[in-house]
């Protein structure tokens, strides 16, 4: 990338998750977020993010660190305002995040999200307190308006829904399941069973509440918060355990979550759920299940799964655009025409792709992993050509 100039104490650009690093690099022009390649060449993933300051505790962009490969950044396109992002294949395409309603009705696409993605020591459990969940404050541009709202996702960023701004201090429970919050003006606290669709309150006043923590353990759920009275000059320990109140509710009776609570989700992709030969799957709780889940822990199943080519970054010097690897124009490097061993039809356009990575021969296999053998990539020969009988890889 020509006049690339990393400026390492202005933004909080760093990032490193699942053995992964993500950087932020750029010039006058444009801030670009970066990877490494396995060769530790630099890979440009995405321009034209939106520059803040470490001065306002916002990033260009945040990594998931539960779910692998999924990446959130606030890029402008088009020259058009910061809108947010989400990558489901380790920054390869970028998509506009998407908002559906309480009711899971997807919104219509008239509109803008750009979310406060906020990088300080403490962003993982403020944002993403649940391997699921990610939750942040930004704004929302509709019609020609602008408002303030809280937008939090139950399924690692497919989807988001907005939560009243009026919220504050948002806690969140037994693997999204539970959702406890206090209202700004009313002073009132409020919980909800199912994701916020419903909620309700308690009838307890809080003055001024310095702090609210969970206390979640495997058969209870407590939260704890500090309330302090300015007028009294009084500090006073709340405590709520939620363990009982499904059958206070009059929900039903209080119970542990059995095998038919649980549903199989997957780790989002771009392409149905197979991403670099694998595929990756947790049991979830059903929203409609009113129950608790006492698990200490929740593992991932991963399972092999047919490995695309399409699932690569392009190699060096080139930029995926147009669902194809192109020569990347801030690049000093100039592209050979080249040809075919056999006389055969050059496919130019899949230069781009990393030959290391597996070939069209080997898409069946049940791993994904480079080929040993390391190509010339100075070499006059196409890296992928058609002959005259059948698709040949070099």
């Amino acid at each position: 990338m020509r006049g690339v100039l990393p400026s390492l104490e202005r933004y909080n650009e760093y990032f490193y998750y699942n053995g992964h690093h993500y950087f932020l690099a750029g010039n006058s022009e444009s801030l670009c977020l970066c990877t490494f390649s396995r060769y530790r060449q630099v890979l440009k993933l995405t321009c034209n993010l939106q520059k803040y300051t470490k001065d306002n505790g916002k990033c260009s962009f945040v990594v998931n660190p539960h779910l692998p490969y999924v990446i959130y950044a606030n890029i402008k396109k088009n020259k058009q305002k910061t809108r947010t992002y989400v990558s489901f294949d380790n920054g390869k395409r970028f998509i506009q995040i998407k908002l559906r309603s309480k009711r899971h009705i997807i919104l219509k696409k008239n509109y803008g999200v750009e979310l406060d993605l906020e990088c300080s020591d403490l962003f993982i459990n403020k944002h993403f307190p649940e391997k699921w969940v990610a939750m942040f404050r930004g704004k929302l541009f509709r019609k020609g308006l602008v408002s303030r709202h809280i937008f939090i996702t139950f399924d690692g960023g497919m989807h988001w829904e907005m939560l009243k701004s009026r919220m504050e201090k948002i806690i969140v429970l037994n693997r999204g399941g539970l959702l406890f919050e206090r209202g700004k003006k009313t002073h009132l606290l409020y919980y909800s069973f199912n994701q916020g669709a419903a909620s309700y309150k308690i009838d307890i006043y809080t003055s001024y509440i310095t702090s609210i923590r969970p206390l979640d353990f495997s058969y209870t759920r407590v939260v704890a918060a500090i309330n302090y009275d300015k007028f009294f000059n009084i500090y006073t320990l709340l405590l709520f355990d939620f363990s009982n109140m499904i059958s206070i509710c009059d929900l039903m009776i209080d119970r542990t979550c059995t095998s038919d609570d649980f549903e199989t989700v997957y780790v989002p992709r771009y392409h149905f759920n197979c991403f670099q030969g694998e595929e990756i799957s947790y049991l979830k709780k059903k929203r409609s299940a009113f129950c608790f889940d006492n698990r200490t822990e929740v593992q991932p199943t991963i399972k092999p799964c047919p490995c695309s080519l399409e699932d690569f970054h392009c190699k060096k010097n080139y930029v995926f655009e147009d669902a194809f690897c192109k020569l990347d124009p801030d690049s000093n490097f100039t592209e050979l025409n080249k040809t075919c061993r056999d006389g055969g039809i050059p496919l130019i356009r899949w230069n781009g792709y990393d030959v290391i990575t597996h070939s069209f021969a080997q898409l069946d296999s049940q791993l994904c992993s480079p080929r040993p053998i390391i190509m010339d990539r100075n070499s006059k020969y196409a890296d992928y050509c058609i002959s005259t009988s059948n698709m040949n890889v070099y």
